[in-house]
């Protein structure tokens, strides 16, 4: 091989090498953006095999195209020319056999150093296509690590949505815990209330006979009757009257007597007693207590006869507001009590019970009745007093004008020896 030859071979390596470069270059940016082509993966390492395969046949084709056969037959032609080119082959060779020996061992030498950069490129070849695969391996690990990224992205973008779900969930579980706490509160207060009523506080009956009392000091039950039968004008036959304090049961005998149907509900033990041995249906129970159980608009009546004197301001108001609530409409409700606008009610009868805790003005039990929403609210007051033997007695001069006198005797008598106790009445519309 010449050297124009080996020049030709140079030239060709080095576009090989820099289009090696530059197919490398190119490939390292397509697997950064994530793109891939299996025809043009491959294509520097043909590339390379090519200008190889063209190397050798360039060389192969060069050495025998630059071959020199020194042995040629001369033998040819004429004796005069036989000679004649045997001269000049003498000369040639003496001429060129130098440059002739040189240029072998220049061709072998050439030969030698193809030959090496044909292994180095060979070398190289394998050392592109080792890093060609592991470039491929790191796309295909990429392109796995991508995926596992988008699905741990769905993954995150799922237990964003369950980290929330559980939030309001966990605000709503507070909600309800604050609710329950409530509820416990409510439950707490109700099981005293419940335990004050399986327990009651202790009465004055759990030490005395409080009938015996009643009997004494209130009249007997047959005074009793008759003095509280005027309030039979506002039941019928079939009218379902609860009797808040019954007592002795008086007035429950004579709701029963018209066919009435009459439930009484007092704590005392010993007169819910005496009055179930007379047959009457008695419950003993607190009167809130019991008249909560009841169902609104259920009851034609509810009566309560020296029962509010026991109860205070508060108590009173919400008596008569839950009467209202379960009596039907056209329903009465009937307080009875002392008439602390008596004096003589205050000095000689209402303190001689020391139950009672305080009087209840009749003007305030007709307030009362009225802000609950009962209409035609009535005042009654019986005529029959404790003390009947220290009224005045009228004046009378003969020729004398007393009637003003007389009316000032009437009022004052009326003040301090009036009617013992008054009734406040009132009817559902």
């Amino acid at each position: 091989m010449n050297e124009l030859d080996q020049k030709f071979v140079l030239a060709d390596l080095k576009r090989t090498l820099a289009a090696m470069e530059s197919e490398k270059s190119s490939e390292s940016a397509r697997i950064t953006v994530g793109s891939s082509d299996s025809a043009s993966d491959l294509s520097w390492v043909e590339r390379v095999d090519q200008c190889l395969l063209d190397a050798e046949q360039g060389c192969i084709a060069r050495e025998s195209v630059t071959a020199v056969n020194p042995h040629r037959n001369m033998n040819i032609g004429s004796a005069p020319k036989r000679f004649i080119k045997r001269v000049i082959r003498k000369m040639i060779l003496w001429f060129i056999q130098p440059i002739v020996i040189q240029q072998s061992g220049y061709n072998c030498l050439n030969n030698d150093i193809t030959t090496k950069m044909r292994d180095s490129i060979c070398m190289l070849k394998d050392i592109l296509v080792r890093q060609h695969n592991q470039i491929a391996e790191l796309s295909a690990q990429e392109q796995v690590s991508q995926r596992k990224i988008t699905e741990l992205s769905a993954q995150s973008q799922s237990l964003q949505e369950r980290i929330a779900e559980q939030q309001a969930h966990i605000a709503q579980l507070e909600q309800t815990i604050s609710q329950v706490t409530a509820l416990n509160v409510q439950v707490a207060v109700l099981k005293e209330r419940t335990t004050a009523l399986e327990k009651p506080e202790e009465q004055i009956s759990d030490y005395l006979d409080y009938a015996r009392f009643e009997e004494k000091f209130r009249g007997s039950q047959a005074e009793i009757r008759e003095r509280i039968r005027r309030y039979l004008d506002y039941f019928t036959a079939g009218s379902r009257v609860v009797d808040l304090g019954c007592g002795r049961g008086e007035w429950l005998e004579l709701l029963k007597s018209i066919g009435a149907e009459p439930v009484g509900v007092d704590l005392n033990e010993s007169t819910v007693g005496l009055c179930r041995k007379k047959g009457l249906t008695v419950e003993r129970d607190d009167l809130f207590h019991y008249l909560e159980q009841q169902p609104d608009d259920s009851l034609d009546g509810v009566t309560a006869i020296q029962v509010i004197e026991h109860l205070t301001p508060v108590q009173l108001a919400r008596l008569t507001q839950l009467c209202y609530r379960k009596l039907k409409f056209g329903g009465h409700v009937i307080f009875e009590t002392q008439n602390p606008a008596v004096v003589s009610t205050m000095t000689t009868n209402f303190f001689i019970d020391p139950t009672h805790l305080r009087p209840v003005h009749p003007i305030w039990a007709r307030y009362v009745l009225e802000d609950a929403g009962f209409s035609e609210v009535a005042l009654d007051t019986p005529q029959y007093a404790w003390v009947t033997d220290g009224s005045i007695p009228p004046l009378e001069i003969s020729g004398a004008d007393t009637q003003a006198f007389n009316q000032r005797i009437a009022y004052l008598n009326n003040l301090l020896y009036g009617s013992t106790d008054y009734a406040v009445i009132g009817v559902k519309r």
